[in-house]
């Protein structure tokens, strides 16, 4: 469900994210307050294999496959890819566009908040999943990288630098 929490900032903004439970019982909040502000996020969904019988229950009809999903509701969510700025870096007294972000990642119910990075000055140009893999092609200032990242618990399996766009 796509709710989200506000607060006294501009009402387009994203501040937290709620996730449900499959009966609707219970709710928990991704972040403890509503100071960061999420610029992006996205479902990195696995699509069921082609020829399978439609899935009945998570897991059932899905295999590690590299087919991008265009229908998501069809799909698996495996992970939410998040960009996230968490810090005043530019000391104005709040949180906003002119603020570094940071990727981050989280499981579909909300569990398992991980940041990609401690640098703040990233931003991804594309991601995907692949596999038990979630692709970063990722822009640290003027290098260009792509990272792989597992599913179970986001700790990055390899980077492989593409490019020095400075060059």
């Amino acid at each position: 469900i796509g709710l989200s929490s506000g607060s006294s900032y501009t009402p387009n903004e994203t501040r937290n994210l709620v996730f449900l439970d499959g009966d609707y019982a219970n709710a928990r909040w991704l972040f403890p307050d509503n100071d960061a502000l999420i610029v992006e996020q996205d479902w990195l969904v696995q699509c069921p294999d082609a020829g399978a019988a439609e899935p009945t229950h998570a897991g059932a009809a899905y295999t590690a496959n590299d087919r991008p999903c265009a229908d998501k509701a069809k799909g698996l969510v495996r992970a939410i890819f998040l960009s996230v700025r968490r810090k005043d870096n530019n000391g104005n007294g709040r949180i906003d566009e002119r603020d570094a972000q940071i990727l981050a990642l989280v499981r579909p119910d909300g569990t398992g908040y991980v940041e990609l990075t401690g640098t703040p000055t990233q931003r991804v140009l594309e991601h995907e999943l692949r596999g038990e893999s979630i692709g970063l092609l990722v822009q640290s200032g003027s290098r260009l990288a792509y990272r792989r990242y597992a599913i179970g618990d986001f700790k990055l399996e390899s980077e492989t630098p593409v490019a020095d766009l400075n060059r």
